[in-house]
């Protein structure tokens, strides 16, 4: 049986630094970060914070327990990597967040193909540590090396990091840098996982090709076959029956998920949309409200429960979210100020309390840092119609189309922010332009 305390425990793994910024050790931090994050999602009684989460913080000088208190974990999990020869340090460090303390920092050397068994015996200290009795299959799940080909595992981890940046180009290299690692071990279940995930980027992000759905689904089964236990790769092939607009189909698959982790928030996320969708919007406030409790540092179940909200017309109640939004999502801002998204969130907030200032400095400084990124374009573009700014509305929308993201059919002819904007003829050419148009 797991956890003989009877608790649960919420963890982080911070990506692992690179003191020296050594560029031929960057993705072995990156990747053991990783995999030791995702050896701890193996342990039912832990919730793992997700890698979207500490992606942000990567590399940016914070103050570690204060990032744990804002994602409410009891456990943060850091290290660097550093590298003498041939041979790399991995150290690793334990925070109780709640104590303000180091409960152990631990050094391991090891050369070439030792690197491969770091994951499991960290992920085994931390386990011991929190006094959790591993159920026989998740010590076998968590030991099982990810595969027992060092140049696989290489190439595995520079898959990872370019999958973790911005940009079709950075998505390109990763897709090459995993195909190649499965080329070197057809049995590598991590590697066809995150296949599938660089192909449905691919897919929802910068090109539309349908094809890219078939290798999604394919590389996912895969990975399922080799390792049945990999809810992520589950969830891939929900997001694949989305798209092809098999809502029932996806809903099944994504019910499957939270019964197998019941802590996954992007399951629970995607029904909710798909709720949304459905116009049940009482169900999609239940699944947001969810995702609010699963990720309490997070501003997108608010900003999600605040569309719905205005959906049913409910106005004082999208209200109260817009400012529960504002007060989680200024903690954020503070630790991680110029992170994109969040801002381009925070614009589309902004607005809806007048603070029409606020709204403008925060989409330039987001157009002049990150003017090409598809998602937050489109949050731009939400920003600019609320302002009633239709032209610069038009513009951004038609760049992140244009620039691959524009799987989002539905959601467009039903976003609360485009209500306005929906009259005009301008928009409804644009719409029709990317074939996009409900009735067109």
């Amino acid at each position: 049986m797991t956890g003989d305390t009877g608790v649960r425990y919420k963890i982080a793994v911070l990506y692992f630094d690179n003191p020296a910024s050594d560029v031929q050790t960057s993705h072995i931090s990156f990747g053991i970060s990783e995999d030791i994050l995702h050896k701890l999602t193996r342990i039912a009684c832990l919730d793992v914070v997700s890698r979207a989460d500490v992606l942000p913080c990567r590399g940016r000088d914070v103050d570690t327990c204060e990032l744990g208190r804002c994602m409410g974990v009891d456990y943060l999990l850091e290290g660097r990597i550093e590298s003498e020869g041939g041979n790399l340090e991995v150290v690793t460090k334990l925070i109780d967040v709640g104590g303000d303390c180091d409960v152990w920092e631990e050094s391991i050397e090891c050369f070439g193909g030792e690197l491969l068994a770091v994951p499991a015996e960290v992920t085994l200290k931390i386990a011991d540590t929190l006094k959790i009795g591993l159920a026989p299959e998740e010590r076998a799940a968590i030991t099982r090396p990810a595969t027992t080909n060092f140049d696989a595992y290489e190439s595995y981890m520079r898959g990872r990091e370019f999958l973790s940046m911005l940009g079709k180009a950075n998505n390109a290299e990763a897709v090459r840098a995993l195909e190649i690692a499965i080329e070197l071990d057809d049995q590598f279940a991590a590697a066809y996982l995150s296949l599938g995930e660089a192909y449905s980027n691919m897919y929802t992000f910068y090109d539309s090709d349908i094809g890219w759905l078939a290798k999604t689904e394919a590389a996912s089964t895969k990975a399922i076959t080799i390792d049945p236990g990999m809810v992520e790769a589950r969830f891939h092939l929900g997001i694949v029956q989305f798209h092809k607009r098999n809502f029932d189909e996806a809903k099944n698959i994504l019910n499957d998920v939270i019964r197998m982790r019941p802590q996954y928030y992007q399951g629970h996320r995607w029904l909710g949309i798909i709720a949304d969708l459905d116009e049940d919007y009482d169900a999609a406030l239940a699944f947001y409200q969810k995702c609010a409790e699963l990720k309490p540092c997070s501003v997108e179940p608010w900003l999600y429960m605040n569309m719905t909200h205005r959906r049913k017309g409910d106005m004082e109640s999208a209200t109260y979210a817009a400012k529960r939004f504002l007060e989680v999502g200024m903690k954020t801002l503070e630790l991680i100020p110029d992170d994109p998204v969040t801002l381009s969130r925070f614009s589309v907030i902004y607005t809806l309390f007048g603070d029409r200032d606020k709204a403008y400095n925060a989409v330039s400084r987001i157009l002049v840092n990150d003017p090409d990124d598809g998602l937050v374009l489109y949050n731009c573009a939400a920003t600019f119609a609320l302002l009633d700014d239709v032209p610069m509305a038009l513009e951004c929308l038609r760049k992140a189309l244009a620039s691959g993201y524009k799987n989002i059919r539905e959601w467009i002819n039903s976003d609360p922010d485009f209500d306005d904007l929906r009259k005009t003829q301008e928009f409804k050419d644009l719409l029709k332009e990317f074939d996009l148009l409900f009735g067109g």
